[in-house]
């Protein structure tokens, strides 16, 4: 039996409606079983579920998928866990490739190595020779009762310590390097943790993946020979476990407290993770002494609404938050600022004015996007119109990440604002790259907004876009004209879609939202995928050929008249020019859009021209 035959078999055994109502109750209506949203506050049910077809949707939120989509959100899991503990539940055997046995039997003995140096680094913290990093963290004001939560340890001085543990307890030292903890060398293996204060890292299961190690002021012996420098924080290797873009260190102990609040906290290090959750403020996570990665922002978003960042309050502090800021909103994550005094760390200012001074500050947190925009215009409008276009410039590349057309939009109009430039200029310039010249001409108010005709149509083109993709849902042998009329279509996400379809060997139940969601995961936007399964579409009881036939024909329709301007427009261009023979190429190009029609069942017949040019329509209007 193959993979696929197991999950399969996984959806025919278990009850999606059952497996919903362990958190909600449902109540039968229609086709459907409605409730309330387990993944959002609401009082009017809007959450339904569809038995026949194993999928849910709420109208509320935008949350949907299958049963494993649904385990994955409630438990806060990855699809390999979910599968895992769903098949166990349905009592189904899931096939394992000897490849994947013994990767599974690597990170299982990796682990148990792991554990034994956690032991072993736990055990000298609590020695004599750990005493002064035991008292360095006591001086940082960490209760013993923090230090034995956050399984602090020490790595002792000397290059060989780790090695003769395992030595003597017959680990084999070979093992323990893959795992990052020794290194080989002309000489043998010796210690990669030496003379450090050991922070344990952990997954977002309290899986532990590896080690972080901080020097103290006391330890002198582990130093590197003259001309090389000892850097302050050193973590484990890259591993089959640890793998620094997609951890986050704190997340086990914080996940409850931000599921709770639907908020996390990102700060910059391991001793301002602990003094936060030890200052009442646990949830607190931080990245591995790297850049925050989308990975990373991915795997906060299944837990929480809201980052608050809590950078250092110097320059690299300000930068790395205005790095955070474009993949927070990419992922459509609420992004929050909590100010710091310049110069402080949440750390040195728990220390030095105490855990009541840091809840007020979080109160007192402001949108991450306004601290942005007031860090690159100075606190003011831009003087000159060169400091306006380069201020322009770095918030247009944090508008172009933001996911959420309404987000982008309110941030726009305060750029705008901030700026002192029109609305409109700053609006074209997501597209074009250009940014126009100061505020000199009438409010953009007074004039009628061309972004109104612009979204009507945009509208209209996704309509028939979803209706042609949930016609061919409902007959998967559609996806052929699908593919083959792809030339018409133009939401990122619907390509993305039907290219995916179109890489889909196999028979046409594998074009399906179970088998694509069990094959792509989180490439193709499950809740977007689940949502075109419930949306109404017009005629839902045409023959899906039909409603295809009438929406490709639609959508044919709307690229006729872009076209139409577009020629138009070259035509008065040429006319200018007084060229005869581009004016009649183009008249017979003008012929060729207005008599075009859309065979059926495919577009072959279409010009190449026509099917090629141009790709941004709206700024051929405007040109």
């Amino acid at each position: 039996m193959t993979r696929d035959d197991s999950i399969e078999q996984i959806r025919q055994r278990l009850s999606l409606v059952d497996l919903v109502q362990k958190h909600v109750p449902l109540r039968k209506s229609g086709r459907h079983f409605v409730g309330l949203c387990p993944f959002h506050s609401e009082k009017t049910p809007s959450f339904h579920v569809n038995p026949d077809k194993q999928l849910y949707y709420c109208f509320g939120c935008g949350v949907g998928g299958d049963l494993f989509r649904f385990y994955m959100q409630t438990e806060h899991v990855g699809f390999q866990d979910a599968l895992k503990e769903l098949a166990k539940r349905a009592g189904v055997t899931l096939p394992q490739r000897p490849s994947e046995a013994r990767r599974e039997s690597l990170h299982e003995a990796m682990r148990g190595v792991l554990e034994a140096a956690r032991s072993f680094f736990r055990a000298q913290l609590a020695s004599a020779a750990g005493k002064s990093a035991f008292d360095y963290l006591r001086a940082r004001g960490l209760t013993p009762e923090t230090i034995e939560r956050f399984e602090l340890g020490w790595a002792p001085e000397g290059w060989e310590n780790l090695r003769d543990h395992f030595r003597s307890r017959k680990v084999d030292l070979s093992l323990a390097e893959t795992c990052g903890l020794l290194r080989s060398g002309r000489s043998g293996y010796f210690d990669l943790f030496r003379a450090r204060v050991i922070f344990p890292i952990r997954d977002g299961q309290g899986r532990l993946a590896g080690f972080g190690g901080r020097v103290t002021q006391a330890s002198t012996a582990a130093a590197p020979p003259e001309g090389r420098t000892e850097p302050k924080y050193f973590n484990s290797p890259e591993t089959e476990l640890f793998h620094k873009g997609d951890l986050l260190y704190g997340l086990h102990h914080a996940r409850e407290h931000i599921l709770k609040a639907s908020q996390a906290t990102l700060v910059e290090g391991y001793m301002d993770v602990i003094a936060l959750h030890q200052a009442g403020l646990p949830t607190a996570v931080a990245p591995l002494g790297t850049a925050l990665t989308e990975n990373h922002v991915r795997g906060l978003k299944r837990v929480a609404a809201t980052v608050k960042v809590l950078f250092d309050a110097d320059d690299a502090g300000t930068r790395a938050a205005l790095r955070a800021l474009p993949l927070l909103l990419a992922e459509g994550v609420l992004a929050r600022a909590v100010r710091l005094p310049r110069g402080e760390d949440p750390d040195s200012l728990i220390r030095r004015l105490g855990p009541s001074e840091m809840h007020r500050r979080f109160e007192a947190d402001a949108d991450l996007f306004d601290v942005a925009l007031d860090t690159l215009i100075g606190g003011s409008t831009p003087a000159t119109p060169q400091k306006q276009k380069q201020a322009a410039d770095a918030i247009l590349t944090i508008l172009r990440a933001a996911s959420e057309p309404v987000v982008q939009d309110a941030y726009l109009k305060k750029a705008a604002a901030g700026l002192g430039i029109r609305e409109q200029s700053l609006w074209r310039s997501l597209t074009t790259g250009r940014v126009e010249p100061p505020l000199h001409a009438p409010p953009a108010a007074a004039r009628p907004d061309p972004r109104d005709l612009r979204s009507l149509r945009a509208r209209h083109r996704t309509e028939y876009e979803e209706d042609a993709l949930q016609a061919a849902f409902d007959d998967p042998l559609l996806w052929e004209v699908v593919v083959q009329t792809r030339s018409l279509f133009s939401d990122p996400w619907h390509l993305k879609l039907i290219k995916v379809v179109s890489e889909q060997a196999g028979a046409a139940e594998e074009r399906t939202p179970d088998a694509l969601m069990a094959h792509h995961g989180d490439d193709l936007d499950p809740a977007r995928l689940t949502r075109l399964q419930f949306r109404s579409g017009p005629a839902p009881d045409a023959l899906p050929e039909a409603r295809l036939r009438d929406a490709l024909e639609n959508l044919h329709d709307l690229a006729k008249k872009d076209k139409l301007v577009y020629v138009r427009n070259l035509i008065r261009k040429a006319s200018r020019s007084g060229s005869s023979a581009e004016m009649k190429d183009l008249y017979r190009r003008k012929k060729e859009v207005e008599t075009s029609r859309l065979p059926w069942p495919i577009a072959e017949g279409l010009p190449e021209w026509l099917r090629s040019e141009p790709e941004n329509t709206i700024n051929h209007e405007r040109s």
